[in-house]
């Protein structure tokens, strides 16, 4: 096999995209006239633009051909339209110009599509034979696929670009730059980072044949077992995949390598994307095709969901047994879970399945490497070699197990062959190597060689602490590389990978390592804050978003952030005004501030917002996830909340639930591998079609991820909202049992407990959840509670003073020591808190009503009937609530009034006892005796047991009358 080489890609002035181009063919292109100089260039993979007259590689060739233009007076013609020659004619080694590369979709057009000879063997399928899977990877060759002809830009392109003005201006720039300096090799360098492509819109083009062909050039490109192998492959895939509609089994190929690349990738937003998009695409094609599970399982383990990776891959393993991808997968996922032995019984089996794939041999090489077994991992290096002789992974294998074996000689061949060989390796297998050849090089006695080497490992990992150890070991390092290295960008790159496999520990010290290093990387500080967050450290962690905010003030995701853990802290006022200066960062335009506000409604209780406002997102970007649920999640429970007195209540009401359950339906379908969207979901056919439906849809979902105690927690919460609050505790007792410091588990036992009558219980789960974060207010707010509930009134005041002290704007805290203010008879204190509540939230009805009772006890009935009033001014209340305004209003003699709020409550909740008895009272006070006694009856009649009842028959007397007249 050829070495691998530097590749380019091109963009001409059209935008349209050609290549790869090995450094001779371009500079061949150059000299036939197909390129001007203009044109942009990048290498390939990852890569940065820039024009090809400023690659130093490529400036003499530009001058060269400049001069011979210039020497030639004779006009050069334009091609006809319909001419067919090639430019290049003359040139014997012209390379073939029908290449590709993939490219993002903007920036994509495929000119003209190349039918691959239809004798290529055919691909096979997920079902195929061990047999025919080796067949296939051993009759293969390495050739590039031909994707995309430039045959036709070549004359659109070609020689009248290479007019007199145009050459000037080059030779001019090109001057310009040598002169300042611009040729800067380092700066040319390539990024190290390959993108992942998504494809785009699909269209039948392609005839069976050729797709079979394309997959299987992909298939042999994937069993180098290389990152230029296999970004070549998705090149193949991503265009085959555009070009064919329902083609299962490319996806499936360019999900295995996402998976492949995902480590040579830079890992961002976009790189997710490709693989959410292609992980959904396929499983929409088949849900129940193994190939559709292997691309929702690689989606898993690229962020770090193992436990739900592995459930779904023993799924697909039931449906199809010969699918060696699976098997590598699945043995990747046992050797994370530190299973090495079983592990490698999966990459053997992948090896004899697949014949030809390197991976699974250097898989097993590296676990029996890693258990010292030496001659057993030699051998194995030495087979993966046997199929790709330039696998840089296995040579530096067998020279670290050389260098280990004390074999110098052949320790030093093996890696510095390694080293001379193209392309990219892992960095740690490779680092490692080269700090062996530095011990044996200090063995024999040349410091010389070992400092170059030892530099020559600090200039590939300037962060690494082995490699500055060493350096400072030898003392003739040039430490100038770790100045001008971005080590930041290591460990936020690292901090990132940690964070999406829950090494939250880990990540929060790595991300403040690299904002430490760099204070204006916003981004680290940003996930040390998430970080931190996810440890308890809820106050902490807001200090690192307003870091992450102080750096990059103009990244409005931060301030959404800090927004929704002001949320969750129930610092509302707060979340508010930093959400607004989000909407004015982001310029008014992001879905995801509006996503923010729907949030925060939401945690406000406040549904009807949050439908609006998350309406609102979604209209920007139909397909957030994060807003769906909200808005199905608001609409269940504003569906749960509804009270029916009429049939338009009742369509109302159905029209709620239907909308959740459409919304919920949307988020699975959207991405099936959403913990939370799975718990919505299945929350709201709890709701629709009852506790059992959903109880069992997530114990279904437990039996296939037992480890993910969040579906028990789901499960737990539904049983407390139908309250079956013994079989929550039964629930949330297992998740304990395996994470004891859950902090939500820890909430909802405490609920639990405290619902069936176990008050020391509840409260030492609350306090356990306290500390867990002592920073979070709210279980020192349900513990005050507690004790206001069991008369333990000075212990509840001094807990909720606590919550004053952790969060002085948390809801209700006021109100609640206004409360306590009345048991104790003070009532001016009461009212003060009361109005600090209502100041602070004035769509708050609880403060209203307080103040209105206090008046009641004060007897300024006047003030009590508006402050009753003024409640009512909020939406609908409970019935109570219109019957004490009525007795307000009629103790202060607006009796009309008063009668208008009985109406009310009579309307609402006609079987509510109070209704009858204030009804009395003011037909009393009308003079209406009859009415009264009629009234007091029916109070009697609905309350027999009420602690009045005497008091009442009295009354009735007194008037004259006897029930049951």
């Amino acid at each position: 096999m050829a070495k691998i080489s530097i590749t380019w890609i091109i963009k001409n002035q059209r935008g349209q995209i050609k290549g790869p181009y090995t450094t001779i063919e371009v500079l061949n292109f150059i000299s036939g006239g197909t390129f001007s100089g203009e044109e942009q260039i990048t290498k390939y993979p990852g890569g940065e633009w820039t024009t090809i007259s400023k690659e130093p590689e490529f400036y003499e060739k530009i001058l060269e051909t400049l001069e011979n233009q210039l020497k030639d007076s004779t006009p050069i013609p334009k091609e006809p339209k319909n001419e067919t020659k090639n430019v290049n004619k003359a040139k014997v080694n012209t390379p073939n110009l029908d290449e590709t590369v993939a490219v993002p979709a903007d920036q994509r057009s495929v000119v003209k599509q190349t039918i691959i000879p239809q004798q290529a063997p055919k691909a096979p399928t997920a079902t195929s034979s061990p047999e025919s899977l080796k067949q296939f990877l051993s009759q293969q060759k390495p050739d590039v696929i031909e994707l995309k002809s430039i045959d036709t830009e070549r004359k659109k392109d070609s020689l009248d670009t290479l007019r007199w003005p145009i050459f000037g201006a080059i030779l001019i720039a090109a001057l310009a730059l040598i002169y300042f300096g611009l040729f800067d090799d380092e700066s040319h360098e390539a990024s190290d980072k390959i993108i992942l492509i998504a494809p785009g819109a699909s269209k039948d083009v392609l005839k069976q044949n050729e797709i079979d062909a394309r997959v299987t050039k992909s298939l042999q490109l994937v069993s180098m077992d290389t990152p230029e192998k296999y970004a070549e492959a998705q090149s193949v895939l991503v265009s085959t995949i555009e070009n064919s509609i329902k083609n299962i089994k490319a996806r499936m190929v360019l999900c295995v390598v996402y998976k492949e690349l995902w480590v040579y990738s830079r890992q961002n937003s976009n790189d997710q994307k490709a693989i959410l998009q292609v992980a959904k695409q396929t499983k929409s094609l088949n849900k129940i095709d193994p190939a559709g599970m292997l691309c929702e399982a690689v989606k898993l383990v690229t962020e770090g969901r193992y436990s739900e990776a592995q459930s779904v891959v023993d799924k697909a393993m039931e449906k199809d047994y010969t699918n060696f991808f699976l098997y590598q997968l699945k043995g990747e996922i046992l050797e994370h879970e530190n299973q090495k032995l079983v592990a490698e019984n999966f990459y053997q089996k992948a090896k004899e399945l697949s014949g030809q794939w390197v991976k699974p041999v250097f898989s097993q090489a590296m676990i029996n490497a890693k258990l010292n077994d030496t001659n057993k991992a030699y051998q194995l290096f030495a087979a993966a070699l046997k199929i790709n002789k330039q696998h840089k992974n296995s040579i530096f294998g067998l020279g670290i197990l050389e260098a280990n074996r004390g074999q110098q000689d052949k320790a030093i061949s093996y890696i510095t062959n390694g080293l001379s060989l193209d392309g990219m390796m892992d960095k740690n297998i490779e680092s490692q190597g080269i700090e062996s050849l530095v011990e044996i090089y200090l063995i024999k006695g040349d410091k010389k060689k070992a400092n170059e080497l030892a530099n020559l490992n600090l200039s590939k990992n300037p962060s690494k602490k082995s490699a500055i150890h060493l350096c400072d070991r030898l003392g003739g390092c040039d430490k100038s590389v770790v100045k001008n290295a971005k080590p930041d960008e290591e460990l936020f790159f690292s901090c990132q990978s940690l964070f999406r496999q829950k090494e939250y520990l880990q990540s929060q010290a790595e991300c403040k390592s690299a904002f430490e290093l760099n204070k204006k990387n916003g981004a680290a500080a940003l996930t040390a804050g998430e970080s931190l967050w996810f440890l308890g450290q809820s106050m902490e962690a807001i200090s690192w978003i307003e870091k992450a905010i102080k750096s990059d003030p103009k990244n409005y995701k931060a301030y959404l952030k800090k927004a929704e853990f002001l949320s969750d802290r129930f610092d509302f006022i707060e979340a508010e005004r930093v959400l607004m200066q989000a909407d004015y960062v982001s310029g008014k335009t992001s879905y995801e501030v509006q996503r923010g506000f729907a949030y925060l409604a939401f945690k406000k209780r406040d549904y009807p917002s949050t439908l609006k406002l998350a309406e609102k997102a979604l209209k920007n970007y139909d397909a957030d996830l994060e807003s769906i649920i909200l808005y199905s999640s608001a609409a269940r429970n504003m569906a749960v909340a509804f009270k029916v007195s009429s049939q338009k209540d009742q369509e109302q009401r159905q029209k709620l639930a239907q909308d959740a359950y459409a919304y919920a339906l949307k988020a699975i379908e959207l991405d099936s591998t959403s913990i939370q969207a799975q718990i919505n979901y299945a929350k709201v056919i709890a709701t629709r079609q009852g506790v059992e439906i959903g109880g069992d849809y997530l114990i279904e979902l437990i039996k296939l991820y037992p480890t993910l105690y969040e579906y028990r927690i789901a499960l737990a919460e539904i049983y407390i909202e139908e309250e079956h609050f013994k079989q929550a505790i039964e629930e949330l007792q297992k998740v304990l049992a395996i994470n004891s410091k859950d902090k939500k588990a820890l909430m909802a036992i405490a609920k639990s407990y405290f619902q069936v009558g176990d008050q020391d219980r509840a409260t030492t789960a609350y306090l356990t959840a306290s500390n867990l974060d002592p920073s979070d207010a709210e279980p020192i707010f349900e513990v005050a509670k507690i004790y206001m509930e069991s008369g333990k009134i000075d212990l509840s005041l001094i807990q909720f003073e606590r919550v004053l002290g952790l969060n002085k704007k948390y809801p209700k805290a006021n109100f609640y020591i206004g409360r306590l203010m009345i048991l104790k008879g003070n009532y001016s204190e009461a009212e003060k808190f009361a109005e600090i509540e209502k100041k602070m939230y004035p769509q708050l009805t609880d403060p209203y009503l307080l103040i209105a009772e206090i008046k009641y006890i004060s007897k300024n009935y006047s003030d009590c009937a508006a402050e009753y009033a003024r409640a009512t001014n909020f939406g609908s209340q409970p019935a109570a609530v219109y019957v004490k305004a009525a007795k307000c209003y009629r103790l202060s003699g607006q009796l009309d009034m008063a009668q208008g709020f009985i109406d009310i409550a009579a309307e609402k909740e006609s079987g509510f006892e109070e209704i009858y008895k204030e009804q009395g009272a003011l037909f009393e006070s009308r003079g209406d005796t009859i009415s009264a006694i009629r009234s007091y009856c029916k109070y009697a009649e609905l309350s027999p047991n009420s602690k009045d009842q005497d008091l009442i028959k009295s009354q009735i007397q007194a008037l004259g009358g006897e029930c049951g007249d």
